[in-house]
């Protein structure tokens, strides 16, 4: 990752709230509590970060995704 690339992040979201979302059953749960609507107006109000399978129900919601390509054991 190039330093400008990495420069231009720092400091961009200052004083802003963030939700971190990470794969698990809890997720699943958290979308079928709530209407899409009421999830994607808190999301537009956050930035969003989606780690791994998250990605996948987070669909355009997501600002930031972090995943690994292999996983050890």
């Amino acid at each position: 990752m190039s330093n400008d690339l990495l420069s231009s992040l720092k400091n961009k979201h200052t004083g802003e709230s963030c939700l971190i979302f990470a794969c698990g059953p809890s997720l699943r749960d958290f979308f079928s509590d709530n209407s899409q609507n009421d999830i994607e107006s808190f999301m537009e109000k956050n930035t969003v970060f989606s780690i791994k399978q998250s990605y996948l129900q987070l669909r355009g919601c997501s600002d930031y995704h972090f995943f690994n390509c292999n996983n050890f054991m």
